[in-house]
């Protein structure tokens, strides 16, 4: 089990993306130095390779829309021209649901969220410090940060307080690795045609419930929600998969 600070980038001006890279080239030296770029970005929250119509998933933050061009020219000067094809879209929100396939049918349907927000914080470098702590040292011991960050362990308290108030920190996020729990986890990246406020309410409430659903990203771009799933067995999928568009026809 992994332990990380759940940060709300959009909360310190930020705005996050999310990218699904399509692999051009077999060669597996191009590949492992694209994942090693993009993970060495300073901009990149989260890269992981997938397979089905993409290769590499990748999210970024950014200080805006016009700074997405140059993350890419940062990761193209690394790696041969034209290896990948990038499809890409901007992230609303991002919900973390309960892991309720690991508990009894009647698990509650628990949630961490963070999205857009008209409140925008500044953060210093000791902030920095605390939460990078967080992430390379897995804990958030109060006593343990502080020892490694060179403050008292009450500054820390008061400086972790101060985070979770303004919305920087939204929580701790425990994560397994993944078929380490003997499931297999899925993406489906699913399009709206028309789909108001009241529906998207309903569509979000209908994935908290759901067994078999782990995460929720509301987008803008190539596609409208990110959902991840994790089966007992990947035969289930296309049962999966169709169950959203009986529930709400807009979606495919």
């Amino acid at each position: 089990i992994s332990l990380s600070p759940l940060v709300n980038p959009f909360a310190i001006g930020l705005f996050e993306y999310m990218s699904l890279l399509n692999v051009r080239v077999a060669e597996p030296a191009v590949r492992q130095k694209l994942l090693a770029t993009l993970i060495q970005s300073p901009c990149t929250t989260f890269v992981g390779t997938v397979g089905g119509d993409y290769h590499i998933c990748v999210m970024f933050a950014t200080r805006g829309p016009h700074t997405v061009p140059e993350f890419f020219y940062s990761i193209n000067q690394h790696v041969p021209a034209g290896c990948y094809e990038a499809f890409t879209s901007a992230c609303i929100s991002v919900s973390l649901l309960a892991p309720k396939y690991l508990g009894a049918k009647n698990y509650a349907p628990l949630h961490q969220t963070y999205g857009v927000s008209d409140a925008v914080h500044e953060i210093d470098n000791l902030d920095v410090k605390i939460l990078t702590t967080m992430v390379t040292a897995s804990t958030i011991s109060p006593t343990h940060i502080s020892r490694v960050v060179g403050v008292p362990a009450s500054t820390v308290t008061y400086r972790l307080s101060s985070l979770k108030e303004r919305g920087i920190l939204c929580g701790v996020n425990y994560a397994l690795p993944p078929f380490s729990d003997g499931v297999f986890p899925f993406a489906l990246q699913i399009r709206s045609s028309t789909m108001n406020r009241e529906v998207r309410g309903a569509f979000f409430d209908y994935c908290t419930k759901h067994p078999a659903f782990t995460y929720y990203i509301e987008t803008v771009g190539e596609w409208n929600f990110d959902v991840g799933v994790r089966l007992p067995d990947p035969r289930l999928a296309s049962s999966v998969i169709d169950e959203p568009q009986q529930a709400f026809p807009p979606l495919s």
